[in-house]
């Protein structure tokens, strides 16, 4: 993944295979710099780790986040494991400003799974 960045803000990114391939681009809120999020809410692993702990409180952080996706590459997000005390790891997510934990039969980015 390739941000675009300017003025602290995310306008836009690529990604780009494992072999250096143009894979897609993702133009975000119409190119309009005011309307769209700060970069911070989707590249810093720290105020992402940081937010993610708040929300799954009082359970803590097991490990840092990873930018991965959900089914598609082209559905970013940010996973993190996180237990409470004698539990098991949970997957905690992160996109933008959003966090929530790892829900049974729902895809990661919300909804139902897909039926195939």
């Amino acid at each position: 993944m390739v941000p675009f960045v300017a003025r602290e803000k995310l306008l836009a990114w690529a990604q780009i295979g494992r072999t250096l391939e143009f894979l897609r681009f993702s133009l975000l809120a119409g190119g309009r710099i005011e309307a769209c999020p700060a970069a911070a809410d989707w590249l810093d692993a720290d105020k992402i780790a940081a937010r993610i702990a708040k929300a799954a409180e009082p359970r803590q952080l097991v490990g840092g986040p990873v930018l991965s996706y959900d089914r598609d590459p082209s559905r970013l997000v940010w996973v993190a494991d996180v237990a409470g005390p004698g539990e098991p790891k949970h997957h905690w997510f992160a996109a933008g400003t959003e966090v929530w934990p790892e829900r049974e039969n729902h895809e990661v980015t919300g909804g139902p799974p897909l039926r195939r």
